[in-house]
């Protein structure tokens, strides 16, 4: 697979962690809440490392996993928190752009067998 997919999407990946990271410190946000963004933070630290450390034809199954916990996180926030669209379309974009990494090496990996 070729590396610019994966650094795209690494890089979609690391702008949503330093979104979230931002709004951590927000000081209008309750315990609760930052709690929330806190494990988006963790499940999005994570999903950046697999991406970066493993291959990704061989965690095919992992990522598509870390990546509907995303979504079920973001929407979380999204309702819990208000003007927080930055962080939500982030995510969003990283989670769809681990999508289509996962589909392509998915699709490489039956191609050669």
């Amino acid at each position: 697979m070729a590396n610019t997919e994966r650094l795209q999407v690494i890089a979609a990946v690391r702008k949503a962690k330093l979104l979230v990271n931002k709004n951590r410190r927000r000081v209008d946000l309750t315990e609760p809440q930052k709690a929330l963004l806190k494990r988006l933070y963790d499940q999005i630290d994570t999903l950046e490392d697999d991406l970066i450390l493993k291959e990704v034809s061989e965690h095919v199954d992992t990522l598509e996993a870390a990546s509907q916990g995303l979504l079920v996180v973001n929407e979380e926030i999204k309702a819990d928190i208000e003007d927080i669209e930055d962080v939500v379309e982030a995510v969003e974009k990283a989670v769809k752009g681990v999508s289509i990494l996962v589909k392509i090496a998915d699709q490489a990996t039956k191609l050669f067998l």
